[in-house]
């Protein structure tokens, strides 16, 4: 699994490599990076040093690109590019935190984009969130709840991890049943997490099953041989990356994931 993740980090590196220095705000690849910028450091946690994409990332992210998003939040934008650039973004500045404030407060929000900005009173709403859930936004709320794999939350009831795992393992049947790449990954990640003896069996088997030759993930499990673009693979491949990391380095000791990996720029 480990060498799986490392071909998979050295695609996004050969096609991160490959976007202007420094990348344009209009560029079509730019969410893909900004989502890149966001999972970097959690892949650092799993690891116990930091991953390669923190430096690569820190690389095309140029600080006025980060720091144009806080304006634009604090000037209202919400926009899923916008947002991800803020978890990719500079803490150490007075605009982030002053955006940071701003979208943690906004009830206008879905509460999976409040949480990498809030404090710990949103959590509670977390839990009761999981039991009706996507995959992915399961993924981000167990996250948070069990603080990135470092802590395991205080819950409602002594019933509600069974609930939580049970509604986990439901997840991760019909995403296989659909045959879709991104949501067997996040549900398998969601699952290491609340339970690190979980056993992924062939779910496992399917995800390294359809790593394509230049080491990328297709949107659909086992579908597809050809080479993809950014722009194309970067939401399957980065969600089949942090399945891999989860499951290959779990046995080690996972830290909270530095925020932001550009604050370096």
């Amino acid at each position: 699994m480990r060498l799986l993740a490392e071909r998979g980090l050295e695609w996004l590196r050969r096609h991160i490599m490959d976007l202007p220095d420094p990348c344009p705000a209009d560029h079509p690849a730019l969410p893909a990076l900004a989502a890149t910028g966001r999972l970097a450091p959690m892949l650092s946690a799993l690891r116990g040093r930091p991953s390669p994409l923190e430096s690569l990332v820190g690389r095309r992210l140029p600080p006025d690109l980060l720091r144009d998003a806080a304006l634009r939040v604090t000037e209202g934008a919400r926009d899923g590019t916008t947002l991800l650039l803020m978890q990719a973004g500079a803490p150490d500045t007075q605009p982030w935190r002053l955006a940071c404030d701003q979208l943690a407060s906004d009830t206008g929000l879905p509460l999976t984009d409040r949480l990498p900005f809030a404090k710990h009173d949103l959590l509670p709403k977390a839990e009761r969130l999981l039991d009706r859930a996507d995959a992915e936004t399961s993924l981000t709320l167990m996250l948070h709840l069990w603080r990135f794999g470092t802590a395991r939350p205080q819950l409602s009831d002594r019933w509600a991890v069974t609930r939580i795992h049970d509604r986990l393992q439901w997840l991760l049947q019909d995403a296989s049943d659909r045959r879709d790449t991104t949501d067997l990954a996040s549900t398998l990640v969601s699952l290491t997490l609340i339970d690190p003896g979980f056993d992924p069996g062939r779910h496992a088997a399917d995800l390294i099953a359809s790593q394509r030759s230049d080491g990328s993930f297709g949107a659909r499990l086992g579908e597809g041989v050809l080479n993809q673009s950014l722009c194309d693979g970067a939401t399957p491949t980065l969600a089949a990356i942090h399945a891999l990391h989860a499951m290959g380095w779990r046995r080690g000791q996972p830290s909270v994931p530095t925020p932001h990996p550009g604050r370096a720029s």
